[in-house]
């Protein structure tokens, strides 16, 4: 069966909102106050529409993967792992956080190798209804691709395509120490 995937939360945001907490000496001398402050209510916000996401997914019987350490591919990886199928995936649609992908920048990693509990890939058979339904919910949702009848898991940036490989190091380890991150949940 071919599936829409669909991803809810937003990518990266949870990470980055730890990385505000671990080096806020370093980024406020480059961000302002009121947007290190926005990237810190990106924790409880993507917890909350993680919460959510997840729950309507069990409730509809939809296939999903949370992403956490090794953020949004590692969870990708997962899904299609759990399908035993391959995907075609715009990363264009993704739903990264302009935080996320401004303090990424910051730091040189990749928010879709950053910690990203809150973000929840879901397979659904309709995946425009599914991200109605959620956005509904309060939850912010984006159809980003399909499953196909390969083991390709495929992803797209405008026209260039490159292979999903499976993400071994969470890139918030990138910056800092495991043993000293404050606000892990």
């Amino acid at each position: 069966m071919k599936y829409d995937i669909v991803i809810a939360g937003f990518v990266g945001a949870y990470g980055a909102a730890v990385l505000c907490e671990n080096k806020a000496e370093e980024l406020s001398a480059y961000f302002n106050k009121g947007f290190l402050k926005q990237t810190l209510e990106l924790k409880e916000l993507s917890l909350d529409a993680g919460e959510k996401a997840e729950s309507f997914a069990k409730e509809n019987g939809l296939a999903f993967k949370t992403a956490g350490e090794c953020g949004i591919y590692k969870a990708l990886w997962d899904l299609g792992e759990e399908l035993s199928t391959g995907f075609n995936l715009n990363m264009r649609k993704f739903p990264v956080a302009q935080q996320a992908i401004e303090i990424c920048e910051f730091f040189d990693i990749s928010p879709y190798e950053l910690y990203s509990a809150g973000a929840v890939c879901i397979a659904s058979p309709n995946g425009t209804e599914t991200v109605e339904k959620l956005m509904a919910l309060g939850v912010n949702a984006a159809l980003v691709g399909y499953t196909t009848d390969n083991n390709d898991r495929l992803l797209y940036y405008d026209e260039e395509a490159r292979f999903l490989k499976y993400t071994k190091k969470d890139a918030l380890f990138k910056v800092i120490r495991k043993s000293r991150i404050q606000g892990m949940d």
